[in-house]
């Protein structure tokens, strides 16, 4: 087992920091890690497929990389402003959305670097937390299997036992109470020094988030550091305050789980648990408040070893795979009604790791049996998983990396004639006709007017990974540009609230209609998008330009108009050149040589001369 100091010495590294922890995203080394994807116990906060940004890029940059590093050091925080993230909207549920924080990159790499350059008091604090099962942040060594044994360890041979969680973790988290565990409250209240660390967290996560105290940016490493270096001061007090009971328990990033042997000690967690979460303003949820027997503790699905359980001979055919996958929904499709914990992620997740076993013999005839029906009238098995995704898109990350190995193996196997990936050609053709393509296109539309983002990105996803564009028409609807006699028509407003991730797939969408040759009627499109983005991004002020609103779409808009040639040029030219009143916000010489820049601009500025692009 690796050094703990040296684990966790990898983890808080810059590099780390900033080329996988902005999207957290932990790359799977071989396909034996099936059983750490069960209870990933950061998976509900990772929702953004990532694949199509390139912060492995900055890295590889080694001029912008410098530049960064110089740029993040020796801040003077009393001069510091504070930053807008990207709010990118998840359900929670049917009925309950929540806003995702992706923090400016240039807040992100301030904090980042002052985890780094303090990691050996926040190493010491993590290595000695006892109770956290979290700690690791589902890095290997210190994945599923190995935290579930330390589980297991902590509770086994209690008589009885007792889970409880707390209510909206992360979006409702006092960012003072970190100040306040990690200091203790009444030093923090009293000295508001930003020489204390626990106060200088508190600062860094507020500016990330435009001053904002409630709820901490989500989705990415550096708050996840940031959390469990705070909880761990949480699991010491409650630790001291059971001493004196036979209680043991651990904590699962907000998932607290409890071993007793005496009737009475319930009361007295539950009396403690009330006092701390008092203190520290935390929430607790009552409605996950309950006794549990210790098999429900780790009951898990049974797609975990469903494949595993089936004989696979060299030679299978179309018609046995078929009827394994379909079995196999049924048994995912009752656990998901079940709310069986983890099947969602393990329908997609056994799938793909299913597949990658197989021989290429076996490869060939379980990919067609994606797609084969036994009568006209038969869903094929690829679209109940489609169907599945789309009805709720927290299990569409899995679907994507599902639909990827597909596809790797479809090129590997049929690396010349396209014609016979059938899994994609049966998709492109499904989804690039009525009724479907009718019918994402309107669901599209809605859930970017109803600001439901990870809704939208899926299907922006599924339009890249099946090489299926939006028409022109299509285009129009989705940034809401009419002609003078058409009715129906809405204000722009709700373009404003589109998150940039989904900003820079609708501007792909428009590049790629650049490259077609529309009649002269249909270029309109491209002066009034131009149009309505300027509408929607000037500031007269553009000192603090890339600290507001938009600043990922505001930076890559630059970014194509200096260095890359997309055809829209001409349209942002002739723009500006009609409206003399307006500065030209996409190009970089606006703000180059302002003197009232602030950091942040300076810090953007000095990427774009870099030449850096977030988009891979």
């Amino acid at each position: 087992m690796e050094n703990i100091d040296h684990f966790y010495s990898r983890i808080i590294d810059l590099d780390n920091l900033i080329e996988k922890g902005y999207f957290n995203i932990i790359k799977d080394k071989g396909y034996k890690d099936l059983y750490s994807l069960l209870n990933n116990p950061y998976a509900k906060y990772d929702s953004l497929v990532a694949g199509y940004f390139n912060l492995k890029g900055l890295i590889e940059n080694k001029k912008a990389y410098q530049f960064v590093k110089n740029n993040i050091k020796n801040i003077k925080m009393n001069k510091m402003k504070a930053t807008i993230p990207i709010l990118y909207t998840i359900p929670k549920d049917s009925n309950v959305r929540r806003p995702l924080k992706y923090p400016n990159f240039y807040s992100y790499c301030i904090l980042a670097n002052e985890l780094v350059e303090k990691s050996n008091k926040i190493i010491s604090q993590l290595k000695n937390n006892e109770h956290s099962m979290s700690k690791f942040f589902t890095y290997k060594p210190y994945d599923f299997e190995v935290t579930h044994r330390m589980q297991d360890y902590i509770l086994i041979g209690h008589s009885y036992f007792f889970k409880t969680d707390f209510s909206t973790f992360y979006h409702s988290f006092y960012t003072h109470a970190l100040a306040w565990l990690i200091e203790g409250k009444s030093k923090a209240k009293q000295k508001h020094t930003l020489k204390l660390f626990g106060n200088k967290l508190d600062k860094l996560i507020e500016l990330e988030q435009d001053g904002e105290t409630h709820g901490v940016p989500t989705g990415n490493l550096v708050t996840n550091i940031v959390m469990e270096y705070g909880m761990s001061y949480f699991d010491k007090e409650l630790e001291d305050r059971l001493s004196n009971t036979t209680v043991s328990f651990y904590r699962y990033v907000d998932d607290l789980y409890f071993g007793y042997d005496e009737p009475k000690d319930l009361i007295e967690i539950e009396r403690v648990l009330q006092d701390l979460t008092v203190k520290y303003d935390i929430q607790l949820n009552n409605t996950k408040t309950q006794s549990i027997s210790y098999g429900e503790i780790n009951r898990s699905s049974q797609l975990l070893d469903y494949f595993s359980n089936i004989k696979i001979e060299k030679a299978v055919s179309v018609k046995r795979f078929s009827k394994i996958f379909n079995n196999y929904f049924v048994i995912a499709n009752n656990e998901i009604l079940a709310g069986v914990k983890g099947s969602k992620k393990l329908l997609f997740s056994s799938l793909q790791y299913f597949l990658h076993s197989l021989n290429k013999y076996n490869q060939i005839n379980a990919l067609k049996a994606f797609v084969n029906t036994t009568s006209d009238i038969e869903l094929p098995f690829i679209f109940k998983l489609v169907q599945i995704a789309l009805t709720d898109s927290r299990s569409s990350e899995r679907f994507i990396h599902l639909l990827e190995e597909i596809q790797r193996q479809e090129e590997s196997i049929w690396p010349h004639d396209t014609t016979k990936r059938v899994v994609f050609t049966y998709l492109h053709k499904a989804f690039s006709e009525d009724p479907l393509n009718m019918r994402l296109n309107y669901r599209l539309l809605h859930y970017l007017k109803e600001n439901k983002s990870e809704e939208a990105y899926f299907i922006f996803v599924l339009m890249e990974k099946l090489d299926w564009k939006l028409s022109s028409s299509q285009f129009k609807r989705i940034v809401n540009i009419y002609s003078l006699n058409e009715k129906n028509k809405i204000d722009d407003r709700y373009l404003d609230k589109i998150d940039d991730f989904n900003w820079l797939m609708i501007l792909e969408n428009l590049i790629n209609l650049t490259r077609k040759n529309l009649c002269s009627a249909d270029t309109y499109i491209f002066k009034e998008t131009i149009k309505k983005i300027n509408n929607m991004l000037y500031q007269d002020d553009t000192s603090n330009y890339f600290g507001t609103k938009h600043w990922l779409l505001k930076y890559e808009m630059i970014y194509m108009y200096v260095y890359e040639n997309t055809g829209l040029n001409k349209y942002i030219n002739d723009f500006y050149a009609s409206n003399p009143k307006y500065k030209n916000i996409f190009n970089i010489n606006t703000f180059r040589n302002n003197i009232s820049n602030s950091k942040v601009n300076e810090f953007f500025i000095g990427l774009l001369d870099n030449k850096y692009s977030f988009r891979r």
